[in-house]
């Protein structure tokens, strides 16, 4: 028993802990808002509280909703991935992870308020709501939307957003970078259907079909029906004025979807762009492997070979050879020769994901991490025979450079501050020991030039005008002249080649007025010729470029280099902005929830299932039979901690009782822990209590490996609730249903994985995983053995019962056992599942099977009459063999010797056989999403060994996938 307390009191510790701890935070109210931030994020507060109320105000007028809101925003750079959300789970609210943007994302001049102004559209847009749900929402909880979970799908809430960002001049819409996808799949025949762009597609380009498709067919149907037919569209939609999007949109707009979406695709302007890049006279595909549906950039050169990274696997390679893998890769760059590759990459190892760097060495395939958190870029330059380690680290909207001296203390030699919204990226050096960058000021970009010299730093740069670059490389010849060469975009064009040539404080820049077919990204000088790569929508390829043979479509213009200043205009704005009148924030539940009336209340009863069947558990699953009641659900504005009261009654059970749910997680994903305790009465008093608690925990541990802790715990005590049904199935008697039990369940897991994606299709999967799990379950009673449940029940002596198992398990993936690529979205490869686990059971004794792909399909096809979505058709055969000692022995791994001594008696079973397998997901509402969907599979098996020998059965099964179970 003090066992049990121990554990009970770790566990209710562990919550509070996690539940409970936090840091100072501040806040600050506008008319609409409640600004929630700390120090480092203050100035990012101060923008926000100046403009917030007018952003509302506009977005409000433009789709005719009532501005009636107050809204909790969450400025955090914990989480230093610059990204933001909005959820109207218990209650509306914003949070956005103030950081600088990604290279993709240089689209705004004020990254935070073109960020917020997107989430807000969210905010507006699917509270669309009438008068009704309007005032039914203040009661019960903004949850209560029909529109925004039946109806309106992610191509058009994203659709909304990214082009309200994009109306002043700026935002994605107007940036070639990211339009490319939607010209390009028009000009590679892969253009998407409508009904294929709802949200629900499982494969890239997953995370962008949404918003590209969904914010050009936004702006298309504004401009030519207005914003007044657009904000009725959303009027009809939220208010569920049909089951569907594409109902709704031919009844607003009198015109089917799918005949608007043909128009739209006429409207899309490819014309002059040869398909196929390699009919063209100077370009012609690279001799590097080419992997279908890959995604790469090339990152540099070593001693004449090209040095490539695949972004679908996380893989750098130099020439065909594997250099390594990272887990969670942001970046890749080699050094001028070659010899290092500068990385960062998300490391989920805390509660918010941070950036880290670290640098590869090719010449001793060593690693060298550093431990600094918010790294941005980093490169090594040779200075006078001295290597130093420049880097790039950001807080919140600001930059700094820091030099640092290479195997020693890293202390800083020198450190430079550049102002908010200034952002360094793509940072490289030369062989002179000159560093160079991009910098992007508001929305204007230079290519800057850095000298380090007596522990100083001095810059200079060349302004372009009306281009945005990106992918910066460099090479130095002869007589100090050095090349630079980085992709651009020039309004709405594909990515292009610039190439700059600096000659002392000059520089001639040549911009290739051309687009070609999967434009130009990352450029790297191979001798004479140019390395690139290029992206035709679902897939990337390398290609050469021969750049004299485009010497006619390059536009040169020289530009002179000047002295770095910082931009005082701006900062100067910054200090006159409205002063920021805040307070701390003390809440640890905001004063908002949701109100559901039905109860959550479960239950359980112990049964004498293990007299009748292997498994080790006498348990039943919960019983949710107390649904008469009411739940409410609070949580933190930041999404990390939730707890929930519960009350509910059984009329049948003449019973009823209360429960407290709390479910906590990092902002990371890393770590999860949930309890839920429930107290049970009925007429006679005190009926029933349970506590279940689970955790979980991931990190890593390596490159691509991880290490996972799970707990799981189980704690009953009371009476059983059992109807009488169950209770005549089992032979129970009402006296042995009276008798009060303790019954604690306990599984524990520890593994090791290797497990990783190497390709976009859903069968592309490698590496192996091994698991130790234990079991434990323990139960007693005051009641004598023939007065209780326990009566002819196995393992039950001294008065209780008491078993255990401690069991292995582990599981393979191998990607093919063909040696070749399979092309397009086809697998036929053979890629092979194995597994096997020992004494998972009493009296098992080993599973051992396979399962091998025959065949699977990426379909990626929805469907508009029947809203579907058919992600992955499988066709796949398997094997399977099971041993058993017919011994219930607890700790059957104690007798491993024994049992393998004693092999050739054991009960054997040994079964082979097909199945098809579907993937279809929903392709409505909030169910067009790809993490929610089911797997159907239809299988037969034939029993070659056994009880059964001989028999065939046919089965179909179904398996949901959805974040909430």
């Amino acid at each position: 028993m003090k066992r049990k307390i121990l554990t009970g009191a770790i566990v209710f510790f562990t919550v509070l802990g996690f539940a409970f701890g936090k840091e100072k935070i501040l806040h600050a109210e506008t008319q609409y808002f409640d600004i929630i931030f700390d120090e480092s994020t203050r100035e990012s507060a101060q923008e926000l509280y100046g403009c917030a109320d007018d952003v509302l105000e506009e977005l409000c007028l433009q789709f005719k909703v009532k501005p009636n809101f107050k809204i909790p925003v969450v400025l955090t750079s914990k989480t230093e991935i610059f990204n933001a959300y909005f959820t109207n789970y218990n209650y509306n609210h914003i949070v956005i992870y103030d950081s600088i943007p990604q290279e993709n994302m240089m689209v705004f001049s004020k990254s935070v308020k073109s960020t917020f102004t997107h989430e807000l559209t969210h905010l507006v847009s699917i509270n669309s709501k009438n008068g009704f749900w309007r005032n039914f929402g203040k009661i019960f909880g903004d949850i209560y939307n029909p529109g925004c979970y039946i109806t309106m799908t992610s191509f058009f809430k994203e659709g909304a957003s990214v082009y309200q960002e994009s109306k002043n001049g700026e935002g994605r819409l107007k940036d070639g970078f990211f339009l490319h996808d939607l010209r390009q799949a028009k000009l590679s025949g892969k253009f998407p259907g409508y009904t294929d762009c709802f949200g629900a597609r499982t494969i890239y380009p997953y995370g962008t079909t949404s918003y590209i498709f969904g914010s050009a067919f936004t702006e298309y149907i504004i401009e030519k029906y207005g914003m007044d037919k657009y904000a009725e569209f959303w009027h009809r939609g939220i208010n569920s004025n049909r089951l569907t999007s594409t109902a709704v949109f031919k009844k607003t707009y009198g015109i089917s979807m799918k005949k608007e979406w043909k128009n739209f695709y006429d409207s899309i302007d490819v014309s002059g762009i040869e398909k196929n890049p390699d009919s063209i006279n100077g370009i012609r595909k690279s001799n590097l492997k080419n992997k279908s549906l890959h995604l790469y950039s090339v990152i540099g050169r070593k001693d004449g070979t090209d040095i490539i990274w695949d972004e679908t696997t996380e893989s750098v390679f130099l020439g065909n050879k594997k250099l390594f893998t990272k887990t969670g890769l942001v970046s890749a760059k080699a050094s001028h020769d070659g010899k290092y590759i500068f990385t960062t990459y998300a490391d989920p190892n805390h509660l918010n994901q941070q950036i880290k760097g670290g640098y590869f060495n090719t010449e001793n395939n060593s690693w060298k991490k550093l431990e600094d958190n918010g790294i941005r870029q980093l490169c090594i330059f040779n200075k006078d025979g001295k290597e130093f380690l420049a880097i790039v680290k950001s807080l919140s909207q600001k930059c700094s450079l820091k030099i640092v001296p290479i195997n020693k203390d890293n202390s800083i030699l020198c450190s430079v501050e550049f102002p908010r919204d200034e952002v360094i990226y793509s940072l490289c050096s030369d062989e002179n020991g000159n560093l160079f960058f991009l910098l992007k000021d508001g929305l204007k970009f230079s290519l800057c030039r850095a000298a380090f010299d007596d522990n100083q730093i001095e810059y200079e740069c060349f302004h372009f005008e009306n281009i945005r670059p990106s992918n910066l490389s460099i090479a130095t010849h002869n007589a100090g002249k050095t090349t630079a060469l980085f992709t651009y975009v020039e309004g709405k064009s594909f990515p292009r080649l610039a190439v700059a040539e600096i000659n002392g404080n000059e520089m001639e820049l040549k911009l290739l007025q051309k687009d070609f077919s999967g434009g130009i990204y990352s450029p790297v000088m191979k001798g004479e010729k140019i390395l690139y790569a290029a992206r035709f929508y679902t897939e990337g390829a390398l290609y050469e470029l021969d750049p004299v043979e485009f010497q006619k479509t390059f536009n040169s213009t020289i530009i002179n280099a000047e002295a770095w200043q910082p931009n005082l205009v701006s900062a100067e704005t910054e200090s006159n902005a409205s002063d920021l009148n805040f307070s701390t924030y003390g809440k640890f539940l905001y004063p908002k929830q949701t109100i559901v009336p039905l109860s959550v209340l479960n239950s359980y009863y112990i049964s004498p299932s293990v007299y009748y069947t292997d498994e080790i558990d006498c348990l039943s699953q919960p019983s949710y039979s107390y649904l008469l009641g009411i739940t409410v659900l609070r949580s933190n504005p930041w999404d990390t901690k939730h707890i929930g009261i519960t009350a509910g009654y059984s009329p049948a059970k003449k019973a009823g009782g209360t429960g407290i749910i709390f479910s906590g997680k990092s902002s990371s994903g890393n770590f999860t822990v949930n309890n839920t305790l429930n107290s049970i009465f009925n007429i006679d008093g005190f009926m029933q209590a349970n506590n279940s608690f689970g955790f979980s925990w991931e990190f890593l541990s390596g490159n691509i490996s991880r290490i996972m802790l799970s707990e799981s715990n189980v704690f009953l005590y009371g009476k059983e609730d059992m109807n009488e049904e169950t209770a005549g199935f089992y032979l129970l008697d009402k006296n042995q249903l009276n008798k009060k039990y303790l019954y604690d369940k306990n599984i524990l897991s520890i593994a090791y994985s290797t497990m990783r994606k190497t390709g976009s299709k859903t069968c592309e999967t490698a590496g192996f995983k091994i698991a130790m799990n234990f079991k434990n379950v323990y139960a007693t009673t005051d009641a004598k053995k023939e007065e209780s449940i326990f009566d002819n029940m196995i393992h039950y002596e001294n008065e209780r019962i008491q078993f255990a198992q401690l069991y292995p398990s582990l599981e393979i993936s191998i990607p093919g056992l063909l040696p070749f690529d399979c092309k397009g979205p086809f697998i036929y490869n053979l890629p092979l599942y194995v597994f096997g686990t020992l004494f998972q059971f009493n009296d098992s004794f080993a599973c051992l099977g396979a399962e091998a792909t025959l065949f699977s399909w990426e379909v990626q096809k929805g469907f508009g009459v029947i809203p579907l979505y058919l992600g992955t058709l499988t066709l796949k055969t398997f094997y399977q063999e099971e041993y058993t000692t017919g011994l219930n022995r607890n700790m059957e791994i104690r007798y491993m010797k024994e049992d393998l001594d004693n092999f050739e008696f054991m009960g054997k079973n040994k079964y082979a056989g097909g199945s098809l397998v579907f993937i279809l997901g929903g392709n409505t509402g909030a169910l067009a999403d790809k993490n929610i969907n089911v797997s159907v599979t239809c299988k037969g098996v034939y029993c070659l060994e056994g009880s059964h020998k001989g028999e065939t059965k046919f089965l179909m099964t179904s398996a949901l996938n959805f974040p909430l179970f």
